[in-house]
């Protein structure tokens, strides 16, 4: 069984109690399926006796609890927690790594770069983000409404240019 995690994102404000409405194997059930993205069979397996049971009452039991209001209602909260925070840890880390790049080249106020060689390899891994993409080929495609017959006097124009008359 999963540990108990806060559902409401908050730490220290006694979100680790456990909901006084759902047993120890409800919870374990909606942590298993919630956190560890088990299936409703399996998370069912591992908290509930099934010894006796077919594989189809397994499932139509899990199906069951899944559909129990509270149950529900703690996976709904730990998946958004848990999406949650892969998008804030995926962000800060993000921000953090930009940050300290910054500083390493020099590009702070008040920051110098150690090394030029530092400096230069902090400026390419820069220009490397996503949000920076300094490095990325780019391609203009310009788009004009030409008749064919202007298209070919240009051709034949730029062709004159270059080799002589046509």
């Amino acid at each position: 069984m999963a540990d108990i995690i806060p559902i409401d994102g908050k730490a220290g404000k006694k979100a680790n109690k456990p909901e006084p409405d759902l047993t120890n194997k409800q919870r374990g059930f909606a942590d298993d399926v919630g956190i560890n993205m088990m299936t409703l069979a399996d998370a069912y397996r591992e908290n509930y006796s099934v010894l006796q049971m077919t594989d189809k009452s397994i499932h139509e039991c899990a199906s069951r609890l899944f559909a129990n209001v509270k149950v529900k209602a703690r996976i709904d909260a730990l998946r958004e927690a848990k999406t949650n925070r892969a998008l804030v840890d995926g962000a800060t880390i993000r921000d953090e790594l930009l940050q300290k790049l910054l500083e390493k080249a020099g590009m702070i106020e008040g920051t110098a770069a150690e090394t030029d060689a530092t400096q230069l390899t902090a400026m390419q891994m820069i220009g490397k983000f996503s949000s920076v993409a300094a490095f990325t080929d780019r391609s203009e495609v310009l788009t004009a409404d030409v008749t064919p017959e202007d298209l070919q006097a240009e051709l034949e124009q730029a062709l004159e240019q270059a080799i002589g008359k046509v």
